[in-house]
């Protein structure tokens, strides 16, 4: 017997009334789309918000065990938000699915239940080298070359993804930030931020890394941290309060709101770039953060861009189906390959030339969907590598 974690967030579990928004409201607006990608693919009742919140309720009313079939469907959630997002429970009031399933999954963990291998596998290279891949070699290899101040009121927190997979999205932002004439500075040991241990279940592990950045930052006498990545930037300003147990003593922003604020005071000018472009919605920088315009600011300020909608945006965006923290894409990944073909295939439909998003998790699926499609020709890139291409 455990303590359930679950239980922290039982007021939301009885209070579901089962109403079907979270399955089927997204359909009754459009005529076509549902509200819950792993429902509309999997098609049982279970997959859905107000399924997973009745498994809740029968767990902590010891009317159902923690076992392989609970935890084969906790670690199905992506955790995207939508159902929250179309609840319509009461006015200012809805249910926070993705905090039930991430519950369940602390649950999961504590009973030996959790997680899958693949999240333990990353998990371990976390905790040896610093980094979700495991690499020893130097965080900051990408900036070989690159003039960073030691000290400077503005951090830039780069991520596990823009260090060793996408540097040139660190190069990006690094090129981006000194053409606007911004002193910055970079951790000298900077960690993963922890995103996928907070969704996956070992809150342990997660603990440790924000304590360790925070401390980190700190030291580093930074005021302002930004990053590139949605992930890094919800995670650093919304759960490291609660994992470190205090309030942050910097402000944190992600690269689409501090180059909002620099355009409005014109310390960036861009070229003429001719390009149909579709903004995809991370989920966690939209609905988790609510950061819709600031990426479609930038985009539009860029001569020459036209900026095209895929249906499903903004707070109704569709999931790219790696789920919060890639949890889905390690532990499920047919499914989230198949949630990715259709949000792809969506973006195609819109005849944009381009596709940028803000996500490198959503960056990485999607493109994999894109190798396996056939007539999609849609070329895929960060928001930051592709405003860099157009500065002046």
């Amino acid at each position: 017997m455990i303590d359930k974690a679950l239980a922290e967030i039982s007021e939301d579990i009885f209070r579901c009334y089962r109403c079907g928004d979270c399955r089927e409201m997204w359909r009754y607006i459009t005529g076509t789309y549902g509200s819950c990608p792993v429902r509309e693919e999997l098609r049982h009742e279970h997959y859905c918000g107000r399924g997973r919140t009745a498994v809740a309720r029968a767990i902590l009313e010891n009317k159902l065990s923690y076992d392989e079939s609970v935890a084969d469907l906790a670690y199905s959630d992506l955790c995207c938000w939508h159902c929250t997002e179309v609840c319509t429970l009461l006015e200012g009031y809805k249910i926070r699915v993705p905090l039930i399933t991430r519950l369940f999954r602390e649950d999961l963990v504590k009973l030996g239940l959790g997680p899958p291998e693949a999240l333990k596998r990353l998990a371990s290279n976390v905790r040896k080298s610093g980094n979700r891949f495991g690499q020893m070699t130097q965080r900051r290899a990408w900036c070989s070359g690159i003039n960073i101040s030691p000290k400077a009121e503005v951090l830039l927190f780069v991520g596990c993804n823009a260090s060793y997979i996408y540097t040139d999205i660190a190069k990006a932002a690094a090129a981006t930030l000194k053409k606007a004439g911004v002193d910055f500075t970079l951790l000298s040991d900077e960690h993963c931020c922890g995103v996928t241990q907070i969704w996956d279940g070992q809150k342990q592990i997660a603990e440790e890394l924000a304590n360790h950045n925070v401390r980190a930052i700190s030291d580093a006498g930074a005021n302002v941290v930004v990053t590139t990545c949605a992930e890094c930037y919800h995670t650093i300003k919304f759960d490291y309060p609660e994992l470190t147990g205090d309030k942050l003593g910097f402000e944190v922003l992600h690269i689409s709101e501090f180059l909002s604020d620099l355009i409005e005071k014109s310390k960036i000018k861009f070229r003429e770039f001719r390009k149909k472009v579709v903004y995809h919605d991370p989920c966690q920088l939209g609905r988790g953060s609510n950061i819709y315009e600031q990426p479609r600011k930038i985009l539009s300020a860029i001569p020459g861009v036209e900026m095209l909608e895929m249906k499903r945006n903004r707070a109704n965006s569709w999931c790219c189906g790696s789920g919060a923290g890639q949890v889905v894409r390690l532990a499920n990944p047919q499914l989230a390959m198949n949630i990715a073909k259709d949000r792809l295939q969506e973006a195609n439909n819109t005849q944009a030339q381009t596709l940028v998003t803000s996500c490198p998790f959503c960056l990485t699926l999607l493109s994999a969907a894109k190798r396996s499609m056939d007539k999609v020709d849609i070329e895929l890139s960060d928001l930051i590598t592709f405003v860099s291409q157009t500065l002046e």
